[in-house]
């Protein structure tokens, strides 16, 4: 994938590059070149249609002029990129093999032929091999015009080159380390190399072995190997049996295979590779095999019991004569038969438990169930096995089965076991009804419980020998449904059914739990065995458990939290889907890990720690917040509950576990973390700047004022003192020092409550306008013209009082001093409840603002009018301003020049 993003933008880098190349060609290229490229490419198509090889063509500008289909898929399929005209051929290479690629096209573009070899990756992790050959193409006056390049698929000749190296390698080592003998040899028998097992088997040395010949280490037999040769001349291999010599003299059996290689004449006569084994052993163990089949042969044949070889199919690969008197089949028509088809439906289950312990058990004798195997006449005989997995004995390679008819013995066991049921079933304290019935449908004998339900639907009391299936007193459906169950087990089949009835018998309705056993008497069945049981309250626990056992998986399943079941090994039991969207893995995948590969190092240990906790009954469960590594290898943190599921007697099940994924929450947490530490920075800065406002304010207050007052003190002794020797223009000068001075301590003084501002801290309450804005007016030198100020029903706002009523006191201040002088001014406070903040509204009549000025006027020392026109210093605004902002408000004016002024601000409610 790496290489194709590589590969797509090398095209994108060098598509400018293509488009101006071509352009550069058609400027200084002669229009013959073009012409004959034209005809080249005409030419070439139809021979590039038709090949089989991927074939490329570029110009001499390394500019694609056109290739085949077959080029166009190769590359497609191993870069996924389409080759287009036009571009430059290095676009479509790897950036590191760029300037390789070059040096080859410029090599052919000076007239040489080249041919190189690239190895791809393939998305499977497997490689291929490319074999390229690059040829110059002359135009009629034989210049260069071009490059043609065809591309060949080599990866199988490299593939079959690197197996060959491997296979020689491996074939070195393989004969060196063989246990078996290797000998090679040349035609006339000398022998020329031999491995190891050789030396050791013949007792030579490597040395002594070379020059030695074939007649010196094995025993010559003209007959035997007249035969050997005329299988030598057929086929150009030997293989057989031969005695060999051992440097001792000792003789030993020995086996041999044999390849001749053709010489010059062309016939198998040339050198000879031969494998040879020592089977002395093996020869042994046959003799011994030998000598213990006949022994087997003469007991099996005159045995009782049968003996059968079978095969893992449990069809008959040998069977012993005695089959006849087993199962009346002779031995011909035994090996048409096979153990599982001859076996009862009812005993198969017993047969095949015996069988799969056999094949787990090589070797071992395992004791079958007896089961009932069909006669030949069509009776069914309970027939006693033992199975002996013989597979790997060489000579019987097969299922060893002995068996013996039991079936005398079974029935008088059963006969017994009957009585035994039949007295222990008339055992008058259970509530189960339990009967026995003839073969025409007649009461035998039943129990208390069997003869009181009978009284309570028929009104009589049934004694042996009353017929069962009593027309007066049960409707035909009751009949029929008795009358099928007891022919069933009239036939030998064993019924055990669950069904649900009412009224049947004369008890409450209800699911019931039938079984009818046959009684056998001389291999037939006599009567029947019954035995009935209310089982409602099982179904119905049954039921509920279902029912809760869904619900529990609904709620598992689609929980919006992962949830999961972990065994006492800390392995997961069963995942939702939520669990595997937080993890990354799929169900089956967590089935396979334990909670602790999936969990973050630094938690395990806490997290086993619950646990041990859990088991040992000093919690019921916890929770813990912890980190879970994603399929994907990030870091996911989870909250998790876990609770562990006990046994009904105490032992501990498995645990359920509920997980979260925080992970969004614990991003957020460390990035308030950041924040509060981000603003308690920002808070020591605010400190530092507070304190540094303090000290501007006590300068303000004292070491500023000081030098005023000193100002204003002696030019007021100096008009005192030399009033009537200073002429008219002297005291205008002192005067206007004066009023200049008493200006500058006005400025210091604003300047200083408007630092205070948002510094001090005031108390916060609910503020009643009405009686802030009474207050003010009050309080004020204008309060005498109280009729030119209206106002009503303002509202209670939450805020700080002291700085509320500096902004009420500077808005009507304004609005009084900028004044028509022709006027009489007026001014209307009013109030607009705005559903999350309240407006309040003072208007007046004044001279008006033009709109260029409406942001300019609260910016501190901004004054639209001369102090001869109008006094001021130009903050009242600004400190209305701030004033508004520190209680999380806006304020703004409306105006028109000559008509008056809106001052609107708001808070919030």
């Amino acid at each position: 994938m790496k290489q194709k993003t590589l590969m797509s933008n090398n095209i994108a880098q060098n598509k400018r590059h293509s488009t101006e190349s071509l352009g550069k060609k058609s400027s200084f290229g002669s229009s013959e070149r073009q012409k004959s490229l034209e005809e080249l490419e005409e030419k070439l198509n139809f021979l590039m249609v038709n090949s089989d090889e991927s074939l490329l063509v570029v110009d001499h500008s390394l500019n694609i002029i056109t290739c085949n289909q077959k080029f166009q898929e190769l590359y497609t399929i191993y870069f996924g990129i389409k080759i287009e005209k036009g571009n430059s051929v290095l676009s479509y290479v790897h950036p590191e093999r760029v300037e390789i690629v070059r040096q080859i096209y410029n090599r052919v573009l000076a007239g040489e032929k080249q041919e190189s070899e690239t190895k791809v990756p393939g998305s499977d992790g497997s490689a291929h091999f490319f074999q390229h050959k690059y040829k110059p193409i002359y135009d009629n006056s034989q210049k260069i015009i071009g490059a043609f390049v065809s591309s060949s698929d080599i990866t199988a000749h490299k593939n079959t080159e690197m197996a060959l190296r491997q296979s020689e390698e491996k074939y070195q080592y393989i004969v060196e380390n063989a246990l078996d003998g290797f000998i090679f040899s040349d035609r006339d028998g000398t022998i020329i190399d031999a491995n190891r097992a050789s030396c050791q088997m013949f007792g030579y040395t490597l040395d002594e072995f070379r020059g030695l010949k074939w007649h010196d280490i094995i025993v010559y037999e003209p007959e035997v190997i007249n035969i050997y040769k005329e299988e030598r001349n057929k086929t150009g291999k030997v293989r057989g049996e031969l005695t060999g010599v051992h440097k001792s003299g000792r003789h030993f059996p020995c086996e041999f295979s044999s390849i001749f290689y053709k010489g010059s004449t062309g016939r198998h006569d040339g050198k000879i590779s031969t494998f040879i084994n020592d089977i002395s052993d093996r020869k042994r163990v046959e003799e011994e095999a030998e000598l213990r089949e006949k022994r087997f042969a003469s007991l099996v044949e005159h045995g009782a019991d049968g003996v059968a070889i079978l095969s893992t199919q449990g069809v008959p690969q040998y069977i012993s004569p005695s089959i006849e008197k087993v199962l009346g089949y002779t031995v011909q028509e035994s090996t048409s038969l096979d153990l599982f088809s001859a076996t009862h439906p009812d005993d198969m289950v017993y047969v095949q438990q015996a069988w799969m312990e056999m094949m787990e058990k090589p070797g071992v004798p395992v004791l079958g169930q007896v089961a009932r195997i069909r006669h030949k006449n069509g009776n069914w005989r309970w027939i006693e096995g033992v199975l002996i997995n013989m597979l790997h004995e060489p000579g019987i390679e097969g299922i060893v089965n002995n068996f013996r008819d039991v079936t005398t013995k079974i029935l008088a066991e059963q006969e017994k076991e009957f009585e035994r049921r039949d007295k222990e079933a008339l055992i008058n304290n259970t509530e189960d009804l339990i009967w026995s019935v003839s073969r025409d449908f007649r009461l035998i004998a039943g129990n208390r419980a069997f003869i009181e339900s009978m009284r309570a639907s028929t009104g009589i009391i049934l004694v042996t020998g009353d017929c069962l299936l009593m027309d007066d007193f049960f409707d035909h459906r009751f009949i029929e449904f008795w009358r099928t169950l007891y022919l069933k087990g009239l036939r030998g089949e064993t019924v055990k059914e669950e069904v649900y009835i009412t009224g049947i018998l004369g008890i409450k309705g209800g699911w019931k739990e039938i079984s009818l056993n046959p009684i056998y008497e001389a291999g037939k069945v006599v009567s029947l065995a019954c035995y009935s049981r209310d089982i409602t309250r099982q179904k119905e626990l049954q039921e509920s458990l279902r029912e809760s056992e869904e619900k529990f998986r609904a709620a598992f399943q689609f929980s919006a939290i992962g949830m999961a079941i972990v065994g006492l090994d800390g392995k997961f039991i069963a995942v939702n889907e939520n669990l595997c969207h937080i993890t990354g893995y799929r169900a089956e995948e967590l089935r396979e890990l334990k909670f602790q590969q999936i969990t973050h190092l630094d938690d395990v240990e806490t997290h086993l720690r619950f646990k041990k906790e859990l088991l040992a009954g000093k919690r019921e469960s916890y929770q813990v917040e912890k980190r879970y590594i994603h399929k994907d290898r990030h870091v996911i943190w989870v909250h998790i509950a876990v609770s562990l599921v006990r046994h009904k007697f105490g032992e501990p099940l498995h645990f359920v576990s509920q997980i979260e994924d925080i992970t969004a929450r614990k991003r957020d947490q460390l990035h308030l973390m950041a924040l509060n530490q981000s603003l308690n920075q920002r808070a020591e800065q605010l400190t530092a700047i507070n304190a540094e406002l303090e000290q501007f304010s006590y300068i303000a207050s004292h070491d500023l004022q000081e030098p005023l007052r000193m100002i204003t003190g002696f030019l007021n002794q100096l008009d005192k003192k030399y009033k009537d020797q200073l002429d008219e223009r002297a005291r205008q000068y002192i005067n206007f020092a004066v009023d200049g001075a008493s200006r500058m301590r006005t400025i210091i003084l604003d300047l200083l409550e408007y630092s205070k501002i948002g510094r001090k801290e005031y108390e916060v309450d609910w503020v009643n306008m009405n009686e802030l804005v009474q207050e003010v007016v009050q309080k004020n030198i204008w309060h005498e013209e109280k009729e030119i100020i209206v106002w009503e029903d303002l509202p209670t706002l939450y805020g700080a009082r002291l700085p509320l009523y500096q902004l009420m006191q500077n808005l009507i201040s304004n609005a009084i001093k900028y004044q028509k002088k022709e006027e009489k001014p007026k001014i209307r406070i009013i109030a607009t409840d705005n559903h999350k903040h309240w407006q309040i509204s003072v208007a007046d009549n004044g001279i008006g603002i033009e709109k260029q000025f409406f942001d300019k006027i609260f910016n501190l020392f901004q004054r639209l009018h001369h102090k001869e026109e109008y006094s001021g210093t130009g903050i009242g605004l600004a400190i209305c301003k701030k004033i508004i902002e520190n209680h999380n408000g806006k304020i703004w004016v409306e105006s028109e020049y000559g008509s008056g002024s809106t001052f609107h601000f708001i808070i919030n409610k």
